[in-house]
């Protein structure tokens, strides 16, 4: 996490399979990451790191950070989960 913007844009991770997510804010602010129809939302403070487990259907998913204005500035990206 950046100043609104995600490095990378797109990940992609096995389905139906727990995966850990590690959630690092190099950023100047607070930023989150959410993924709204999988009702996932992590607050990470700057300067942070937070990890999540995730284990999810096929699909394609969209993340963003649910900030006031971030979505809106750009920071989003692509969560690809596949059949392996």
């Amino acid at each position: 996490m950046l100043d609104v913007y995600f490095e990378p844009k797109e990940i992609t991770i096995p389905a139906n399979e727990d995966v850990v997510l590690v959630l690092r804010n190099d950023g100047m602010t607070v930023h989150n990451f959410s993924i709204d129809e999988q009702d996932i939302s992590v607050d990470v403070d700057w300067g942070t790191t937070e990890h999540i487990v995730v284990n999810l259907p096929p699909g394609v998913y969209e993340f963003r950070c649910a900030v006031p204005g971030h979505t809106e500035a750009g920071q989003v990206g692509i969560l690809v989960v596949e059949e392996r």
